[in-house]
């Protein structure tokens, strides 16, 4: 199913959640973290605190760390919790401060002094309040939510409303179902620091681990996130990450390289879904601010599905049952502003009579949405913020006047019609992205002339349409995403080759107009951030 023009491809499996627990509260309780004393200075090894967790009988539903630590220039830090056996992980803070509007990878220079604590229901912003304090001065104990980490300290121009770090992010989402045998054992926080020349300690740390039926669903209130998710970035760097999708023997294999704008990173692979039937699907499921690896499988209603391998908790995949045959799942989004992507798919009803719908499942558990957006046989590129409101919104391509592009913008909000335009043909891909670096997703258009592909923007803040970019040829892969890590997606390309090889991407960098190769695959294999193109 891999590159079809109405669909695109889509792969999938969601942020997990739990099962129901006993009616009983089985209440594990608070656990002292030994191994506590001075972090090593500029030693990315740092110190590993340990917490004994017993006494786990039914799947946890909320986790909660209590960290006493006094530190010079916090930016400096990185700490990450993780849960017996390596099953599940989420970083507590990192980088803190180095967001690409403060400039080439600043973090930041506050200082620790007490007891933070880290909690889904906390109100505190661990990025905003350190940015708001003078030079040198400590973040004031209290409690505050877990962020994502702050984009790597190799340059990055400052482009404004484009921020990576310091997003919001969930300890229940990446903890909460894990089972006994996955939650009793060993915990681990690890800490470092990364630069020369400050110094700390961590002086106490309190792990709380319960199962409690009143949050037995597993979901945790809605927050909205602080910044912008990049696309198809599977690492945490802040970069769309190099990786293709592969048919091995019936299974879809996954190829994912670390982009991380400097040497070339690790390599992983895994397998997930079924090459013959499964559809490639973009978002992050468990709201730590990482691509999760996704596919979609059609089927009938109760049966369709979506599969989402965690970044957060990666040996534990989650199925979202979803959708029917002949939808087109490449619509998920952050509909409801909460920092964690939905599931959604665009369905036709009934062929040339019928309006189209866009059909949306909340990550919140709250009821599924059904909006009308646009007619049978139109295109939707949906689950992207194009009205710069912080929720994901979608765009629906038809025919106007014969061959004309006609776009219609539904609001994610409510679903109602808030921008109508012409744009292009109707025979034009629509390219997902940010090319020009508002808060607004643009409407890219590609077709080819002769054998040259030719990509023309409209720019969804000012509806201004800029000057046409020529990049790729026939036979290219069109992709989507920020590879260069300037906050702007690029325009880019995946080239097949049958000589081994000689399979490329191809990236004009957005942050100096340049060309970024990078070669990766075999003839046959498909780009996931080619998965929205439509």
């Amino acid at each position: 199913m891999l590159g079809m023009r109405s669909t695109s491809c889509a792969w999938l499996m969601a942020a997990g959640f739990l099962t129901l627990v006993p009616s009983s509260v089985v209440l594990a309780g608070d656990f002292n973290g030994s191994g506590l004393g001075p972090i090593p200075d500029n030693n990315p090894s740092g110190i590993v605190v340990s917490f004994a967790v017993s006494g786990v009988t039914a799947p946890i539903t909320k986790v909660s760390l209590k960290l006493g630590v006094t530190h010079t220039w916090v930016g400096d830090l990185n700490a990450t919790l993780t849960s017996p056996g390596g099953t599940a992980h989420l970083v507590v803070f990192a980088r803190t401060g180095a967001t690409r509007t403060v400039g080439t990878g600043a973090a930041d220079s506050s200082n620790l002094s007490g007891v933070y604590e880290f909690t889904d229901d906390a109100d505190g912003d661990w990025y905003a309040v350190a940015a708001s304090l003078p030079t040198g001065s400590a973040i004031p104990p209290g409690r505050y939510r877990t962020t994502t980490a702050g984009v790597p300290t190799t340059p990055a121009p400052a482009i404004a409303g484009t921020n990576h770090g310091g997003c919001s992010t969930f300890l229940g989402r990446a903890f909460n179902g894990l089972a006994p045998a996955d939650a009793n054992g060993v915990w681990t926080l690890a800490i470092s620091d990364n630069f020369n020349g400050d110094t700390g300690s961590v002086t106490s740390a309190v792990l709380h681990v319960s199962s409690d039926e009143l949050f037995a669903n597993g979901f945790d209130s809605p927050v909205r996130g602080s910044c912008a998710h990049t696309l198809y970035d599977y690492t945490g760097t802040g970069r769309t990450s190099f990786a293709l999708t592969r048919a091995v023997g019936g299974n879809i294999q996954w190829l994912v390289q670390d982009n991380d704008g400097t040497t070339t990173g690790g390599l992983s692979t895994f397998t997930l879904g079924t090459a013959a039937t499964d559809f490639i699907v973009d978002g992050d499921f468990d709201g730590d601010g990482i691509t999760d690896a996704a596919v979609w499988t059609p089927g009938a209603p109760g049966v369709a599905k979506f599969s989402i391998r965690r970044s957060s908790r990666p040996s534990q995949p989650y199925a979202i049952v979803f959708g029917q045959d002949g939808d087109d799942p490449a619509q998920c989004g952050d509909y409801d502003g909460d920092g964690i992507t939905d599931a959604a798919v665009f369905r036709d009803v009934n062929l040339g009579t019928n309006p189209a719908h866009t059909l949306i499942h909340p990550s919140s558990g709250a009821p599924d949405r059904n909006y009308v957006t646009g007619e049978d046989g139109n295109f939707a590129v949906g689950g992207l913020d194009y009205t710069g409101d912080g929720i994901a919104d979608i765009a629906i391509q038809s025919t106007f006047n014969v061959h004309d592009g006609h776009f219609q913008i539904f609001s994610g909000v409510d679903g109602d019609m808030v921008l109508e335009f012409l744009h292009g043909l109707d025979s034009d891909f629509i390219i997902p992205g940010n090319m020009v670096g508002n808060t607004n997703y643009d409407i890219t258009t590609r077709r080819t002339v002769g054998s040259d592909r030719q990509y023309t923007t409209r720019d969804m803040g000012t509806q201004v349409v800029q000057p046409m970019v020529l990049w790729g040829t026939v036979g290219d892969v069109s992709t989507a995403g920020d590879f260069d890590g300037d906050g702007l997606d690029d325009y880019a390309v995946w080239r097949a080759s049958a000589t081994p090889g000689m399979s490329q991407f191809l990236i004009r960098r957005s942050s100096d107009l340049g060309t970024l190769t990078y070669p990766m695959g075999q003839n046959m294999d498909f780009p996931p951030a080619g998965a929205r193109v439509h």
